[in-house]
């Protein structure tokens, strides 16, 4: 509940305040709160109490005298009254004035009043000179050069440099708007080309290249430091790094395992992009993952296909593309072929076909595996010309209701393309029929020889 105080309190502590107590002081004589005490002396309009060097209250404010305004006579007055008073600080108390605006009205007391009224000091009139013989220096240098501020920088670059014996780098920067750390970095680059520091760098080269050649291209920067060091040159580790990057030079170390799985890994790769379709059947098998958004989801199919027939041996449909569904699809092509010699099976470099497992499959089942080069679809062109045209047929003209009808579909057009559908490269025969013609050709060629 809020205290009510009378109006003689309220009197009382008003001229407790107007005669200089603090505000503190007041409290605990009166037994009044801060916060009345406050909200009575704002309610009041007193001005507020400043604190001086001897604990007493100055009820003036700076508000009262601002120096800034003072006129210029009334301030030489006080510069010099300052300058004689033993008591620096109790003078610049007294008449309202920080002690160190005084002090340095005290170094600048040289006061000039400009042409138009106002005061300027002795620092700013020097500054004004130098401003000024600057500007006479940038109008010299612009009536004397070939170029300006709006010509090419390696053009203006170049004037400035022949400029430098005659003028200061600043100058000459702020004439031709050119950043100063690029001039000098330009500066720096022409003395190096001008100094030993070139000849020193194609020394090391020289040596360094010796050093990698008789160590078999295995010493790195480290250890090629440590052989520096060995022959008497004393060089960092980043200069080392600078000149076998110029020499275009690295440790074999750092690549080798990466070539050696590359030499591995691509020494069965069969571009079948140029590459006759084979002398029979079975003799090549090509395999990919196209996919299709249905229903909200991606569904994954897998298809295995005869290169020279280009008859589907087997598809599977997932909602992954995972090594189990193709390994499932390639084992139903073998119960369905059982190719009897020598089988390629080719396909691009997905995780599913470089998988550990499959790959030990492949060799179980005698099979050389193939592949396309990284990022070249092109060597695949056989199964890639297929999704195209499984998409365009079927895929992409049909609206399915349900996944069992999806994938019926899919089978569907997959027994039409075996058996009924015409291919260019078969001469017009369908896959199955171009299979009938070989098998009847073969048999009736082995008849003849027997």
């Amino acid at each position: 509940m809020n205290k009510r105080y009378s109006l003689e309190t309220r009197k009382t502590v008003l001229e407790m305040y107007q005669a200089g107590r603090p505000a503190k002081e007041i409290v605990l004589q009166t037994g009044v709160s801060r916060t009345h005490v406050y909200e009575w002396i704002k309610e009041a309009n007193l001005p507020r109490q400043r604190k001086r060097s001897d604990g007493l209250i100055d009820k003036s404010t700076k508000k009262n005298r601002e120096p800034a305004s003072l006129p210029l006579a009334e301030r030489k007055k006080l510069i010099d009254q300052f300058r004689q008073s033993e008591n620096k600080t109790q003078f610049a108390l007294n008449h309202h004035i920080p002690c160190s605006t005084l002090y340095r009205w005290s170094k600048q007391n040289d006061l000039i009043e400009a042409y138009d009224g106002t005061t300027i000091n002795v620092k700013m009139y020097l500054e004004a000179l130098r401003s000024n013989e600057k500007m006479q220096q940038i109008i010299e240098i612009l009536q004397r050069s070939h170029c300006n501020a709006s010509s090419s920088l390696a053009d203006r670059m170049a004037e400035m440099e022949t400029l430098t014996d005659q003028y200061s780098k600043r100058v000459l920067c702020s004439a031709f708007l050119v950043d100063r750390s690029t001039f000098y970095n330009h500066l720096n680059r022409n003395k190096r080309e001008n100094t030993l520091y070139n000849a020193r760098r194609n020394e090391l080269k020289k040596v360094i290249e010796d050093i990698y050649d008789e160590h078999n291209q295995i010493p790195g920067v480290k250890k090629l430091r440590v052989l520096l060091q060995q022959k008497g040159y004393q060089v960092s580790e980043r200069i080392i790094k600078e000149l076998m990057k110029d020499l275009g030079i690295s440790s074999i170390r750092n690549n080798a395992k990466k070539i050696y799985l590359a030499k591995t890994r691509f020494n069965h790769e069969i571009n079948l992009k140029n590459m006759c379709p084979g002398d029979r059947p079975d003799q090549i098998w090509v395999s990919d993952f196209t996919c299709f958004r249905f229903q909200g989801r991606t569904y994954y199919v897998c298809i295995i296909m005869d290169f020279c027939s280009k008859r589907i041996l087997a598809h599977k449909v997932g909602l992954k593309a995972t090594t189990q569904m193709l390994t499932q699809c390639f084992l139903n092509a073998m119960a369905l072929r059982k190719p009897t010699q020598q089988l390629i099976f080719h396909s691009d470099q997905g995780a599913q076909y470089t998988s550990h497992s499959f790959k030990e499959l492949l060799i179980d089942n005698d099979v050389i595996q193939s592949f396309s080069h990284k990022g070249r679809p092109t060597d695949n062109a056989v199964m890639e010309s297929f999704n195209s045209s499984f998409k365009q047929e079927e895929l992409y003209r049909h609206i399915y209701l349900s996944v069992k009808q999806f994938k019926k579909a899919i089978a569907s057009y997959i027994d039409y393309y075996n058996e009924k559908r015409p291919h260019k490269t078969l001469n017009g025969d369908s896959p199955v029929a171009f299979e009938q013609k070989f098998l009847m050709q073969n048999n009736s060629d082995s008849r003849c020889k027997s």
